[in-house]
């Protein structure tokens, strides 16, 4: 599958092929640091438990995906996912208000507040009321500061909403046919995908199953629920791939 995500090191975008089961890269070749640098730049070990978490239920995920739905291999593939949500419940509380801000402003995103725990919109607009304005994104998490985070779609990114885990072979199969470039990877509270694309590289409306069954498509007139946003009984949206400067207009413009 194509790939673009940033240089761990550098920060510039890296485009490469990526295969699905396997740790995607991290740094350009070039970037690569001696040995002592690298010890300076290691993350938070609590990070590193989470990074750790993820890789083995992505390598679980494979594993299972040719076998039946009740087979051991999906058992052990459920409980990887349990124990991914309890890291992530510990490591990703991150400041909601923060976060929308971050987006917004430092992405360049618009933002639109949804209800504590879910994804049903605050604003009377729903994705309509979408803003990168700093003053209004702090008025609406400074009245609700626990409101999960609506990311507009169809202006710098598209979403591929791949509903489930245990079709994410067939996804990757589709991605390959399709050509398609992913700028971002982010996994769902609910055990999915969301595989962030140009617009213009994907279709001009939304739709459900437009990819093949629970494969749903979020464009113009749609949005997703960002990253770091939690559901009410725990599990949060995280990104497995960081988003791409190319589509993150702030980080372009700068």
């Amino acid at each position: 599958m194509l790939l673009t995500t940033p240089c761990k090191i550098c920060g510039q975008d890296m485009a490469t092929t990526w295969q699905p089961g396997h740790p995607a890269p991290t740094h350009h070749p070039e970037c690569d640091t001696h040995p002592a640098e690298e010890k300076v730049r290691a993350p938070h070990p609590r990070l590193g438990q989470l990074a750790h978490a993820a890789h083995r239920a992505t390598l679980l995920m494979a594993r299972a995906a040719p076998t039946a739905a009740d087979s051991p291999q999906w058992v052990e593939f459920d409980q990887a996912c349990a124990d991914l949500h309890t890291i992530q419940r510990r490591v990703l509380h991150v400041d909601l208000p923060k976060a929308a801000m971050y987006y917004a402003t430092a992405c360049g995103w618009p933002v639109f507040p949804l209800k504590p725990g879910g994804k049903a919109p605050l604003t009377p607009r729903c994705f309509k009321d979408a803003s990168r304005d700093p003053g209004q994104v702090a008025a609406w998490w400074g009245e609700h500061p626990e409101a999960n985070i609506g990311l507009l779609c169809g202006e710098h990114f598209a979403v591929i909403d791949v509903d489930v885990p245990y079709i994410e072979n067939q996804w990757w199969d589709i991605a390959a046919d399709e050509g398609l470039h992913v700028y971002a990877l982010a996994a769902t509270a609910s055990g999915g995908t969301h595989a962030y694309i140009l617009p213009a590289d994907g279709p001009a409306k939304n739709g459900v199953g437009v990819f093949g069954p629970k494969i749903d498509y979020r464009t113009t007139g749609g949005y997703v629920v960002a990253p770091y946003s939690r559901r009410a009984d725990g599990p949060v949206w995280s990104w497995q791939i960081p988003p791409a400067n190319v589509i993150q207009p702030a980080k372009k413009a700068g």
